[in-house]
């Protein structure tokens, strides 16, 4: 078991026995009562000072504990471009005030290509971030996607960009 905690995020990491035969019915409790997560399933458990979970041998889980649900997300920027250009975004996670957490960039191109060297991880801080997209004189014209995801909860958000 591997607890970290910052702020008023917490993640929480199981590694279960690999000794073990078969999956194994577990309680967690914690101090405070938290919105309560699956990470890799991007699962909301519920709010609560505890959850029940299986645990499958050898499979590493990870939960993460906070303030509140989140109840989605919201991106802020431009929504038309030129080649070469720089594109400023700005997003924001609903529910909670205080999340510590990271959110995941995709960039489609309009051919529905994702492009990833554009991509990325931004730092989400007290449930904000902010991305900047440095866009080449080479890239096609057309519709851009830039999807963002907060890695917890799964909340998922695209800016759609003309780019000219």
């Amino acid at each position: 078991m591997y607890l970290s905690n910052d702020g008023t995020t917490r993640l929480l990491g199981l590694v279960p026995d690999q000794q073990k035969q078969r999956p194994e019915e577990i309680r967690v409790a914690f101090d405070n009562s938290a919105a309560i997560y699956d990470v890799r399933r991007k699962e909301f458990l519920g709010t609560g000072k505890d959850f029940q979970r299986k645990l499958t041998p050898s499979l590493p889980e990870l939960f993460a504990m906070v303030e509140k649900p989140v109840t989605g997300l919201s991106i802020q920027g431009a929504n038309q471009a030129q080649r070469g250009e720089k594109i400023s975004f700005n997003f924001s996670i609903r529910g909670p005030s205080t999340l510590r957490s990271v959110a995941t960039l995709r960039v489609i191109d309009p051919k529905g290509v994702q492009v990833g060297y554009y991509g990325g991880n931004l730092d989400v801080v007290d449930s904000a971030g902010s991305g900047v997209l440095q866009l080449a004189l080479d890239d096609i014209p057309g519709t851009w996607q830039l999807e963002i995801t907060d890695v917890i909860s799964g909340a998922s958000e695209t800016l759609s960009v003309l780019l000219k």
